[in-house]
């Protein structure tokens, strides 16, 4: 946990789940889980690539609009705790990915091969621009002050990225709602007993299928909120 309650990730591998949690930080009422992805079956592991994501990913070469931007109380959170100096990131490039159920995410592309994600509190983390480029940031938020029984997920999936949808426990899927870029996403899904989120699927642009898996807490169901 770093300084002021700002959870982070950095380069994670294949197929390991990632969770942080913003419980000791009374900023931040709204309990959040991330998570990488395996891509592919045998995805083999690979360094990540020494450039920016942008280049990658339709939604940081869109326009800059209004929303976009930071709210001063984030970059100042960022700025104080030495988060946005030590990652480099380019807080005036920020772009909003995720606008639902009162909440509201950007994405912040860095000088170094990461691109970082941060909510309206200020926290979130970072990935490896290769890791963001194979679809592997997805996160959730499970204590929703304007929907107290629902969960919100949401994420990033790569350029060319087709029938993507959320799988629940009992075999059933939802689709996600997708941003005009095509790359970030997001699905309100009720907290139920036995129909809870597990996994995302889609196809890439290569033709295989990828998943990743929906980081959740335990407690989901129980006295979290």
């Amino acid at each position: 946990m770093i300084a002021g309650g700002i959870a982070m990730l950095l380069l994670a591998t294949s197929g390991v789940a990632i969770a942080t949690s913003n419980s000791d930080s009374p900023a931040l009422p709204a309990r959040t889980v991330e998570a990488t992805a395996t891509v592919g079956k045998d995805a083999p592991q690979t360094k990540p690539a020494p450039t920016t994501v942008a280049p990658s990913l339709k939604l940081l070469k869109r326009s800059q609009v209004a929303a976009d931007d930071l709210p001063s109380e984030v970059s100042v959170r960022l700025q104080t705790s030495g988060l946005a100096q030590s990652m480099e990131e380019e807080l005036g490039n920020a772009r909003l990915m995720v606008e639902a159920a009162g909440q509201r995410v950007w994405a912040v592309p860095t000088r170094k091969d990461l691109l970082c994600f941060h909510d309206k509190a200020g926290s979130g983390g970072c990935l490896s621009g290769n890791a963001v480029n194979s679809g592997r940031y997805i996160g959730s938020k499970e204590c929703l002050d304007d929907h107290p029984t629902d969960m919100l997920v949401y994420g990033i999936l790569p350029d060319g990225n087709q029938d993507a949808r959320l799988l629940l426990e009992n075999g059933e899927s939802v689709t996600p709602e997708f941003d005009a870029s095509g790359n970030a996403w997001h699905a309100l899904v009720a907290k139920a007993k036995g129909a809870l989120p597990t996994e995302l699927r889609w196809q890439a642009s290569d033709g295989e299928e990828a998943s990743n898996m929906v980081p959740r807490s335990p407690d989901v169901l129980g006295g979290l909120c």
